[in-house]
Formats: structure tokens, sequence, C-alpha cells
């Protein structure tokens, strides 16, 4: 029995340790030996969504004479919450002008909800260090936190 299972591992441990053409040599492959053509650089356009919402620009308005449709674009300027990066949808009727701040729910590309965000400006993304005064803010002290224990306390029942 001993034997048996001597032979066994002796032949399963033999196959692995063979390798005729090396187990850590480095293959190298070699494709061509002429330069790559150069890449033309080419505007791909951005990913049309046609159901969720957005909040942002309004970039582009058009007027489609032939429906009777506005079709408009809107550059998403919060992405937070799943909402957009960028949204085209159609109406029948004009709703705001291009610059306008927007939150739309779209589905299917038509519009269901529009809402006007007035006095809305585009909120810049770079963050701004302002510098921090001693004076205007005065340290933290313990007689600050620390709540004096109440000398007197009255109940009114009526």
């Amino acid at each position: 029995m001993r034997t048996i299972i001597g032979v066994v591992s002796l032949l399963l441990l033999s196959g692995c340790a063979y390798q005729p053409s090396g187990f850590f040599e480095e293959k190298v492959r070699v494709v061509s030996t002429e330069a790559p053509a150069p890449i033309q650089k080419t505007a791909t356009p951005k990913a049309h969504y046609d159901e969720g919402y957005i909040k942002g620009i309004l970039r582009k308005v058009v007027h489609e004479g032939t429906s009777g449709l506005w079709h408009y674009e809107v550059e998403g300027t919060d992405t937070s919450n799943f909402k957009l990066p960028y949204a085209r949808f159609s109406h029948t009727a004009f709703l705001a002008p291009v610059g306008a701040a927007v939150y739309v729910q779209i589905e299917k590309g038509k519009l269901l909800q529009l809402y006007a965000l007035e006095g809305a400006s585009v909120v810049s993304k770079t963050q701004i260090n302002l510098p921090k005064s001693p004076q205007n803010h005065p340290k933290r002290t313990l007689n600050r936190q620390v709540f004096s224990v109440p000398e007197s306390e009255t109940i009114a029942l009526d």
C-alpha cells in the first residue's frame, strides 16, 4: 500500500515539475517594427440620457417648426444622488431661456416636470480658501462650555 501511494505521489509531483520551455522565462512577442500611426483626436459626443432627474443649466434651446416641439439640452451642475450629468429632452412649449438654472424630471426623452430655479447661479467647483483670523474666532474655554446647575425650579399645574 505504501508503495502504491509513493508511486502515485511521485508521478503527480514529477508532472508538475517538468516544464520544457521554462516556467520563469520571459516571453516576448514582436508584433510590428513600424512606427504606429498618429491618433486623430475627435470630439466624443456626450452620453445621451433620456430618463431621470437633472439639476443644471440650459445650454441649448431649439424650436423645430415642422413638429412644433422645443428641444432642450441641459448640462448638469449637481450629480449627487444619481442625478444626470447631461440630458436632452423635448416639450411642446417654451419654458425657460438659455442659461437658466433648472431642475428637470425626464422620462423617455419627454419632459415631465421642470422647475426654474430663480436667483440661482452656477456654482464654481473650485475651492476658495479664506484666511482665518484669530480676532473673529475667540478660543473655546471651559467656562463657555460648562452649564451651571439651576438653583430653583417651579412647576405650575393648571
